[in-house]
């Protein structure tokens, strides 16, 4: 008696076409054997889990999506699926976990992240689910869709309203109960300016500029007067900071022609990113920096290696906010190096420059504004949401002290408003927020 042939990987291309041409039944015969001979099969998987599920089989839609997933854990969109399943019959701790791990394995898939945070705002998780609707709606946008009813699919539309208005209410009253102890403290009127700057920033209110030419990337401030370079009658420690430059210089110069002087001041996976920042006049362009805080974290070591210019720094008003900032290093532009222009993130810091080494032909320029120059031993402090750019044209280093430190005009308690605001702007941007 003649043995019927075994079902390979041979026959997918015929399950596929028998699917096409809706033979239903007989590609879920080839299906089915090619899943038993090896459940990390994601398409058979996925086609029998389908068929189930048309036919409303949960049960047994849920065995071949949980053997799927144990066979082939890597597959984001078995853990998808896996995930929407278990909210469909109700388990929404166990969907969470699926949809954790499908956008730990795509997380770039933000309607995924989405429907995670329909999960977790029904779990009454609402600082989870703000989170993962932030993001997937940020995500969605930067790639123009979910922008306007015309860029949102019509199925998703009504949870991507959702989501918006759910964001937006969420945001508000995080950042009010934030403030309530400084109001209590303070009283309102002390904190009129954080709560414009927080109805801007949630799009409540328009943005009103001081200045036109300046246009921070991330949070504007109101009513902060628009000085694109800072009188030096701002900062009457300045004098006496200006004082220890040779003392910095020295450190300075132990450290410049060390490795640890080369740590590039911005990080791209790839080198070519970076192209849209710096450019070379002549020679290869860097711009470096040794670090003693980065994005807010105080790097340790740096500062055993130069305790003079550590000692100095203490006595800054640094711009000190959780995982943000300050950025305080000695910046490093090598030979014929261009900064091309850019704007900072926020008008509630300024930029502080401290020349150290300075060839000739090398300038900050505010675009349109004020070409500056550095001079060696000497201080300024800039309004970086200005346009600007920077260069060396010679053949030599320069270097600067440079340090993110408070806008002179803020009041103490708008600063320790806005210390809390934008720590919990960034929990929210990095999903940090834990119930």
């Amino acid at each position: 008696m003649a043995q019927t042939p075994a079902i390979t990987a041979a026959n997918r291309p015929f399950a596929r076409l028998l699917a096409e041409q809706g033979q239903l039944e007989k590609a879920a015969y080839l299906y089915s054997a090619l899943f038993a001979n090896d459940a990390a099969d994601t398409e058979a998987a996925l086609f029998l889990y389908r068929r189930a599920q048309r036919a409303e089989r949960w049960p047994e839609a849920r065995n071949i999506l949980e053997r799927a997933v144990a066979a082939a854990p890597t597959q984001a969109e078995l853990w998808s699926q896996l995930a929407m399943l278990r909210d469909h019959q109700g388990d929404l701790a166990g969907a969470a976990d699926a949809f954790a791990q499908a956008c730990r394995l795509r997380p770039e898939d933000f309607v995924a992240r989405l429907l995670w945070g329909h999960v977790e705002e029904r779990r009454k998780r609402p600082r989870a689910a703000l989170s993962h609707y932030f993001q997937a709606i940020s995500a969605a946008q930067q790639q123009q869709e979910w922008r306007d009813p015309a860029t949102t699919p019509a199925n998703l539309r009504p949870l991507v309203e959702h989501a918006i208005r759910y964001v937006d209410n969420q945001r508000l009253a995080i950042f009010s109960q934030l403030l309530t102890p400084l109001e209590t403290q303070y009283g309102r009127d002390a904190l009129k300016r954080v709560h414009d700057c927080v109805a801007m920033y949630l799009h409540r209110i328009p943005l009103q500029y001081g200045d036109s030419r300046q246009k921070p990337t991330f949070l504007y401030f109101p009513g902060l007067p628009p000085e694109p370079v800072f009188s030096r009658e701002r900062f009457p420690w300045l004098e006496q900071f200006e004082a220890q430059a040779d003392t910095i210089r020295a450190e300075m110069q132990a450290i410049l022609n060390t490795d640890a002087a080369n740590e590039p001041f911005h990080r791209y996976e790839r080198p070519e990113q970076g192209a849209h920042l710096i450019h070379a006049g002549h020679g290869k362009p860097a711009w470096n920096a040794f670090f003693f805080f980065r994005h807010g974290q105080r790097i340790e070591a740096n500062h055993q290696r130069c305790p003079q210019t550590s000692a100095v720094l203490a006595g800054l008003p640094l711009v000190h906010i959780r995982d943000h900032g300050p950025e305080v290093c000695f910046s490093v532009l090598t030979a014929g190096t261009h900064i091309l222009p850019h704007r900072g993130v926020t008008n509630i810091r300024s930029v502080l420059h401290l020349a150290l080494q300075i060839p000739a032909h090398c300038a900050l320029n505010l675009i349109g504004i004020e070409e500056v120059h550095w001079h060696a031993g000497k201080a300024f402090v800039f309004d970086d949401c200005y346009e600007h750019e920077a260069w060396n044209r010679s053949d030599q280093t320069r270097v600067i002290l440079l340090g993110d430190i408070w806008n002179p005009h803020l009041q103490e308690v708008e600063r320790a408003a806005l210390t809390d605001l934008i720590g919990a702007i960034g929990d929210i941007h990095e999903d940090q927020w834990q119930e």
